[in-house]
């Protein structure tokens, strides 16, 4: 559902009033696959696998070939971070099913309108808005708005998405 403000803030009847407005989403509930979590950790280019390395470097742990290596079962076991994730990676997606739960700042816009500027009744506003600024809370890795089709079977899966995109623009309005 969406959440809609606007607030006004009269500076005096020959000056003019400042507007601010927002729109927030909230998005509860949901699954969202990440495909692309899943290349990434199998090829070992993710930010996921850099930190498993640089854990391994900085606590020296080593698997039995010599590799770096990470700890499983309960730290019983040490198995090369390598091939950990090439499995992991390419065995399925439940690793790398999401909470698609966000509530995300979807627009804002702060204005003035200056009033009897041009003579009575001839205003001119002027405002600044912004569009997807950023997840005030978001549990996945990839936008869960974002979908490889708009069609009802590939809605909530993320495969190399483009990102979402944020917007910055003016509005000029003058009323002559």
């Amino acid at each position: 559902f969406n959440v809609t403000a606007t607030d006004q803030a009269d500076a005096g009847m020959l000056v003019g009033t400042a507007i601010h407005s927002t729109i927030t989403n909230v998005k509860i509930g949901g699954k969202v696959v990440s495909i692309t979590e899943s290349w990434l950790d199998r090829d070992g280019t993710s930010e996921r696998t850099g930190a498993a390395r640089k854990y391994a470097e900085d606590n020296n742990i080593y698997a039995a070939n010599g590799a770096l290596g990470m700890e499983i079962n309960e730290g019983r076991d040490i198995v090369p971070i390598e091939t950990y994730y090439k499995t992991v990676g390419a065995q399925g997606i439940e690793p790398y099913i999401y909470d698609a739960t966000n509530f995300r700042l979807r627009e804002l816009s702060l204005g003035y309108t200056f009033r009897n500027l041009f003579g009575e009744y001839k205003n001119l506003n002027l405002s600044f808005v912004c569009r997807n600024l950023f997840f005030l809370y978001k549990d996945s890795p990839v936008d869960p708005d974002i979908s490889v089709s708009t069609g009802n079977a590939l809605g909530a899966l993320d495969m190399f998405n483009m990102p979402s995109s944020r917007s910055f623009g003016f509005n000029l309005k003058l009323n002559l």
